[in-house]
C-alpha cells in the first residue's frame, strides 16, 4: 500500500532523499489525530484511517489524495451499468432541458421556451420508444 501512495503523491516529503519545501508541510506530517494518535505519515504508508476523528483532522489533506485517486475529481459520481446507460443519460438530459425552459420562461423568452419543450417532448418520445424495444426483446 505505502508503494502505491507514493507513486500517486511523488516521493513523500519525510523522505530521506527530499527536504521540506516550506514549515507549514512539515507541521502537517508531524500533525497528529487527537482521539487516535494516527499522523499523515502513517495514512500515506497504511492507505486507511484509525477512527473517524482522522477525517476532521486531515480534512486540508484530503482533497489532494482524492484527486489523485479519482482522476482529478473530488467528488465520486458512480457508474451506471452499460443497459441503463442510454436511458439514463436521456432522463439526465430532459431535466437539464426543463430547467432551461423554465428559465426562459422565467426571463420571457417563450420562443425559446418553446423550442426547448419541442426538444423534451422528441426526447420524451424517444426513451418512450427504446424502452418498448427493450421489452420486445
Amino acid at each position: 500500500m505505502q508503494k502505491l501512495f507514493s507513486n500517486w503523491f511523488g516521493t513523500p516529503s519525510w523522505s530521506v532523499q527530499s527536504v521540506p519545501i516550506n514549515n507549514k508541510q512539515t507541521i502537517v506530517q508531524n500533525e497528529s489525530c487527537p482521539q487516535c494518535g494516527m499522523t499523515y505519515r502513517k495514512f500515506l504508508e497504511e492507505g486507511k484511517f484509525n477512527c473517524p476523528t482522522c477525517y476532521e483532522t486531515f480534512k486540508e489533506q484530503l482533497p489532494q489524495v482524492l484527486k489523485r485517486l479519482h482522476n482529478g475529481a473530488t467528488e465520486h459520481i458512480g457508474k451506471v451499468p452499460g443497459s441503463i446507460n442510454e436511458s439514463y443519460q436521456t432522463k439526465r438530459q430532459i431535466e437539464a432541458l426543463r430547467q432551461d425552459m423554465k428559465v426562459a420562461v422565467e426571463e420571457e423568452r417563450f420562443e425559446d421556451a418553446a423550442n426547448i419543450r419541442d426538444q423534451v417532448r422528441l426526447l420524451e418520445q424517444k426513451l418512450q420508444m427504446g424502452g418498448e424495444e427493450r421489452d420486445e426483446h
